[in-house]
């Protein structure tokens, strides 16, 4: 074990040091609203659909003259919006309805006489 306080030992360590410990915050930053997206298209389904997000980090080392150079990126793929399902109807027309010809119209109607009030 070295005595190095600067020694890299591990990839987290790595990812600390990149970039003077910024790359580490934007990837923090990038986490958090990728888990933010995922909850909210999932709320927008109410939790019955699978909501798949990814991130990808990609660490370029380089050697030149016995010192390492290191780059780094992240992507990040947002989870996509989710279609809702509409159900329509076919009409005697043949154009489509939201409402099903083959049932009774169940709102409530006006009364008959203008004015007059029943009790329920």
């Amino acid at each position: 074990m070295s005595s190095d306080p600067y020694a890299c030992p591990n990839i987290p360590q790595l990812i600390g040091v990149l970039e003077g410990g910024d790359f580490n915050a934007e990837l923090a930053d990038d986490y958090r609203d990728l888990i933010a997206k995922m909850e909210n298209a999932a709320a927008e389904t109410s939790g019955k659909t699978k909501i798949k997000g990814k991130i990808v980090l990609t660490i370029d080392l380089s050697l030149q003259g016995g010192a390492y150079e290191a780059t780094a990126a992240c992507k990040v793929t947002e989870p996509k919006r989710q279609p809702r399902r509409t159900v329509l109807y076919a009409t005697a027309g043949n154009t489509l309805s939201r409402n099903d010809p083959k049932q009774n119209d169940m709102f409530l109607r006006g009364v008959d006489k203008p004015g007059e009030t029943r009790a329920v």
